[in-house]
């Protein structure tokens, strides 16, 4: 046999996540887990292109949205919870309302990369 053993790891991979979420909501509850699992996936997605990208943004802004909201509830004595998920969920709000200009800017720049393209191809020929 060679190469990895994917239906075994696939496995693996799916009874950590159950595990660690499972053992996450009774540490700190249900909205904090579920905000965190899909709103810096959400984000991360309005940003980038490419898998790659999208996981490193996303634990990027998992990460420091936790650490930004439990520093900032314990500053200001409120639960840690809910300053994680607002915060998440503002970091979401600015990345969606700065990923449309810049997804049309991008647009723009591909558009008259494929016209440069096509007017060399038409003085080649």
């Amino acid at each position: 046999m060679t190469g990895l053993p994917v239906r075994t790891l696939n496995l693996l991979l799916a009874v950590t996540a159950a595990v660690t979420v499972t053992v996450a909501m009774r540490v700190v509850g249900l909205l904090l887990v579920s905000a965190l699992m899909v709103v810096p996936v959400a984000a991360a997605q309005q940003a980038t292109r490419g898998f790659a990208m999208t996981l490193a943004l996303a634990i990027t802004i998992g990460v420091v949205v936790t650490l930004s909201g439990t520093v900032f509830s314990f500053y200001k004595n409120v639960p840690p919870g809910a300053s994680i998920v607002v915060l998440a969920i503002g970091v979401f709000a600015m990345i969606t309302a700065l990923a449309a200009p810049l997804a049309k800017r991008r647009a723009q720049r591909v558009a008259a990369a494929d016209e440069r393209c096509t007017l060399r191809d038409d003085v080649l020929v």
